[in-house]
């Protein structure tokens, strides 16, 4: 799909999830691709599906991300590869896996690691999010869309306003 993406799309929309360590690898493909085709990267749109919690402090955020039971089921079901990319060990997703499938929320929830919520979504306040944001940009993606983790209104609400603050720390074109 990458090579295909270099060779003939006008962009690419990677799934929720990913971390910049694969936004990196996937950018990268796209590029040789698109070169080996006589195509700038530059011509090439690529967004991403960006996992987002908003809360008032980074703490209030992890611990509420690794209670969700999408979080949980979005880290059960994780490629290994993507663990592997960010220097986590994959078998951790294990314990996470069995309780959740178990329908043990709780119990899954405690296996959730801080560092896997910082590989595989954007936790913490506004300007947390927009920080990782740039993480993302500097990875190559140009197109990031924060869904939010939660469907709560004012989840979704928080999620919104910190895609203003976003969009008012961009720099313009």
């Amino acid at each position: 799909m990458l090579n295909l993406t270099g060779k003939l799309a006008d962009g690419y929309v990677a799934k929720g999830g990913e971390s910049t360590q694969s936004m990196r690898q996937i950018v990268t493909a796209i590029e040789t691709a698109a070169t080996s085709n006589g195509r700038k990267l530059s011509d090439i749109d690529i967004a991403a599906y960006l996992l987002t919690l908003v809360e008032k402090s980074k703490e209030e955020a992890l611990n509420a991300a690794r209670k969700d039971p999408f979080v949980n089921y979005m880290l059960s079901v994780q490629d290994d590869y993507l663990y592997e990319g960010t220097g986590i060990d994959p078998i951790k997703k294990k314990p996470i896996a069995e309780n959740y499938f178990r329908g043990n929320l709780a119990a899954s929830s405690s296996f959730v690691t801080d560092e896997m919520l910082e590989a595989f979504t954007l936790v913490g306040t506004p300007d947390q999010v927009c920080d990782r944001v740039k993480e993302y940009q500097k990875a190559g993606l140009n197109l990031p869309v924060l869904q939010s983790i939660s469907m709560k209104a004012p989840d979704i609400e928080r999620v919104l306003g910190a895609g203003a603050v976003l969009i008012g720390k961009m720099e313009p074109k």
